[in-house]
């Protein structure tokens, strides 16, 4: 006797969705990977870079700055934990290395020579505590720009040699912080300039051939104690010198370096006096030069330190 079979079309589809679905959670849970747990990672001691994310920053020097009135940069170290904050505090050790000032001319092309010692001072000597429940900690550097030969390119590099405390540990990526070496005086900084620039015809105050508005941020850079050097009103392939007297008057003079000069620049008196104001750290100027074309230009402009 033959049996009949009978075939359930629904039934069937609806175990093929069935086996579908499970395949499809399956895939999916697979693709998921292993979860990791970051609560058991140790914490780390690094430069931040001030916040920047560099590992070297330019110092600005007063080279009249001895030992007893250094000039002083501040360097922050920072702690990174599992939680906020850690409940010990953390004991690192700060040295300069010149293993890590080599891996930094290597990375960025540069030849920096290491500031001899005599010419530095590290704060507390190197030994810095992150305080139980901080992140951040920040210690000093100590220049004396009087024994340092600012023809030469100095850097300190500082390398984090040992932390400890909390179970804490030095990053492997962020362990060194190169501090570049750069002259300064009592001037130097980034400046508001304002006013303007007359244009005559011919090389006398006489017919006008217009004028043209000074403005914008111009960087005011070392010379030597009392000299600066700066871009010319507003021609910023030009430059020139401004050094400050006892008195506080100003000489305007051509530039020493880089930029075109201009031998007949000079102050112009009858725009007034060149002053600075050392508490507003404001420069008053009036100058004048004679173009390439024999035309002179007259200059009415202040520098405002940002």
């Amino acid at each position: 006797m033959k049996r009949k079979l009978i075939i359930n079309h629904q039934r069937i589809q609806m175990m093929i969705a069935a086996v579908v679905i499970s395949l499809t959670l399956s895939s999916c849970l697979k693709d998921t990977g292993p979860i990791q747990d970051f609560s058991q990672s140790p914490p780390v001691v690094s430069f931040q870079g001030n916040g920047q994310g560099s590992n070297s920053q330019s110092v600005a020097i007063l080279a009249s700055s001895t030992q007893n009135n250094p000039s002083v940069d501040s360097v922050e170290l920072s702690l990174g934990t599992p939680s906020i904050t850690l409940g010990a505090d953390v004991k690192v050790t700060i040295t300069a290395n010149q293993s890590a000032l080599d891996t930094y001319n290597a990375a960025n092309g540069t030849n920096y020579t290491m500031l001899p010692s005599s010419d530095y001072a590290i704060g507390n000597g190197g030994a810095i505590t992150i305080p139980h429940g901080k992140n951040l900690a920040n210690f000093a550097v100590q220049f004396f720009g009087s024994g340092i030969d600012f023809t030469q390119s100095y850097a300190v590099p500082l390398l984090i040699s040992s932390a400890s405390g909390g179970g804490s540990i030095v990053a492997s990526n962020l362990n060194y912080f190169i501090l570049i070496v750069t002259p300064a005086n009592l001037y130097s900084g980034n400046y508001t300039a304002a006013g303007t620039r007359h244009l005559w015809v011919g090389g006398t105050v006489g017919t006008s051939a217009g004028s043209a508005a000074i403005g914008g941020t111009v960087t005011m850079s070392f010379v030597d104690d009392s000299t600066s050097e700066v871009q010319l009103a507003d021609l910023t392939a030009d430059a020139m010198n401004l050094t400050v007297h006892s008195n506080n008057s100003v000489t305007v003079g051509p530039a020493t370096s880089g930029a075109p000069t201009f031998a007949s620049l000079a102050n112009y008196p009858a725009g007034g006096p060149s002053t600075y104001d050392p508490a507003a750290h404001v420069f008053t100027l009036n100058y004048q030069y004679i173009n390439g074309a024999g035309n002179l230009r007259t200059i009415n402009e202040t520098l405002t330190l940002q």
